[in-house]
């Protein structure tokens, strides 16, 4: 049974009501969505800025960016990067939930 939108709680995402359909967790997934293309849109804009920077002070040119990809630096950093990026994503749907089992807690013992 799917989760409806309850018109007394307060707005989480924001998107609540876009359609009768919608549920609380479709609209808390299109915020993470979106909120995730902005931090993309953000770090693609720092990128560009440094590289720019870059080229304008004469620092670093785009063959000398090239060839720092191919280090072995950036190589070891970039696997890491990836290996703890990897299980970070995947974590909630391969790792049980690591909270303490409390539901003996919530039964109504009369």
């Amino acid at each position: 049974m799917e989760k409806t939108i309850d018109s007394n709680m307060p707005s989480l995402s924001g998107l609540e009501g876009l359609g009768e359909a919608d549920t609380l967790e479709s609209s808390r997934i299109l915020g993470v969505l979106l909120s995730l293309a902005g931090e993309v849109f953000v770090l693609k804009a720092e990128v560009k800025r440094l590289q720019y920077a870059l080229k304008e002070s004469n620092t670093l040119n785009e063959a000398e960016l090239i060839e720092a990809e191919k280090s072995n630096n950036f190589s070891e950093w970039f696997k890491q990067e990836q290996q703890v990026f990897s299980e970070t994503l995947m974590r909630p749907f391969v790792s049980p939930d690591e909270a303490d089992n409390v539901s003996h807690l919530m039964r109504n013992n009369t």
